[in-house]
């Protein structure tokens, strides 16, 4: 097995075309949105879990008001979550529209 030996002036514009990598930029900032809002999505859901398991491990333990402030916690959550799902499935649908776009272009 061969190795290329190590060269500090070597770098990665002199093996790589440098449009290629403008273009692997540019496809980023398109993704980079809808990552943004997965990882939003994933806390809500992850906070909705949480919760709706306390409030079953509770349940026999506490009075029923403080179970009420958890149950409206747990609403406040859904609508934010659900918001999010939707702003999620909007921003996957644009971007999956640009990117089409994007390597189209870069086929011409």
């Amino acid at each position: 097995m061969s190795s290329i030996p190590y060269d500090p002036t070597l770098v990665l514009g002199n093996i790589v075309d440098i449009s290629r990598i403008k273009a692997l930029q540019e496809q980023k900032a398109i993704v980079n949105p809808v990552a943004v809002a997965r990882e939003k999505l994933n806390g809500l859901t992850r906070q909705l879990y949480k919760i709706k398991m306390l409030i079953q491990q509770m349940a026999s333990l506490v009075d029923a008001a403080q179970i009420e402030n958890l149950k409206n916690q747990e609403r406040i959550i859904m609508k934010a979550a659900s918001k999010a799902t939707v702003d999620y499935a909007k921003l996957f649908l644009k971007a999956q529209d640009e990117l089409y776009k994007h390597t189209e272009k870069g086929k011409t």
